[in-house]
């Protein structure tokens, strides 16, 4: 075929192309300068609330199936069914219909509405899927809180799976151990096991200038709300929300906060995930 004849068709095509690159690229400085500001400019509930919101509306968290080092980790560190598990931060209950699949009586939490509301209508009479945050759980286990997570307060489980990531969102420290101690009453002697953002995701986002213009900004109306801003382990994105970056000391403290040992499944990745044991 002679080239020129592909001429008109080429050159728009490339036009395309280089004005969708641009267009990521400025998408790109927005979503860092956004999270810059937000991350000096808001409360810590602020930031935990706007996070499930993102989480709510994406459409990035509504796929089913396992990845392959989820299929592997849960095989290896799970009770085999029928063994009663809890899931924590479920989302729209992509590992729930696994589990289920597999035998496993199963109890959930998300607070994420439209993502619990997939949950329950996905997995039916299969699991009890409860409309409430980790925050709720460990008020309503340790505090004896009537709230929405009430009805998991005296539920016992043979191991707890926390949902892809979740923990990570859990962003006040005081919060993770106050979590931990209420995960180890729900499961006194079986496995905990959870996933999270590790130091090592991405580059420290103060390096970038778009997010330090934003945070500049934040830091304004922080100080006009008397806020301390969020810790430099916190990144943002539109599709997550607030994350806080987990060292490994972070990790064995709070084992240790419920006298369990970690057993780092995958401590070489970006994403590793752990367990939590009793003995």
């Amino acid at each position: 075929m002679n080239p020129m004849r592909q001429t008109p068709l080429v050159l728009p095509l490339v036009a395309y192309l280089r004005a969708a690159a641009r267009v990521r690229r400025v998408l790109d400085r927005g979503d860092r300068l956004a999270g810059g500001f937000l991350s000096a400019a808001l409360s810590t509930d602020e930031r935990s609330a706007l996070g499930i919101h993102l989480y709510d509306v994406s459409p990035a968290h509504r796929g089913t199936g396992l990845q392959p080092w989820e299929e592997a980790w849960l095989r290896r560190r799970l009770p085999p069914p029928p063994a009663r598990l809890f899931v924590g931060g479920c989302g729209a209950g992509r590992e729930l219909v696994a589990l289920a699949a597999s035998g496993y009586a199963l109890d959930a939490c998300e607070p994420a509405a439209s993502l619990c509301a997939t949950a329950r209508a996905r997995l039916g009479d299969q699991a009890r899927v409860v409309g409430c945050s980790y925050e709720d759980l460990s008020a309503a286990i340790l505090d004896g809180a009537d709230n929405a997570a009430a009805p998991l307060a005296a539920a016992r489980y043979d191991a707890v799976l926390l949902g892809w990531g979740s923990l990570t969102h859990v962003l006040d420290g005081g919060e993770r151990v106050r979590l931990m101690r209420a995960l180890d009453r729900l499961c006194p002697r079986g496995p905990i096991l959870a996933s999270f953002w590790s130091e090592r995701f991405d580059r420290a986002p103060s390096a970038d200038r778009a997010y330090r213009l934003g945070a500049a900004a934040g830091r304004a109306v922080a100080a006009l709300r008397k806020l301390p801003g969020a810790p430099a382990s916190e990144l943002f994105t539109l599709h997550a929300g607030f994350a806080h970056r987990f060292t490994r000391d972070e990790i064995d403290a709070l084992a240790a906060s419920v006298g369990r040992a970690v057993h780092w499944d995958d401590d070489d990745t970006d994403y590793p995930h752990v367990t939590f044991a009793r003995g």
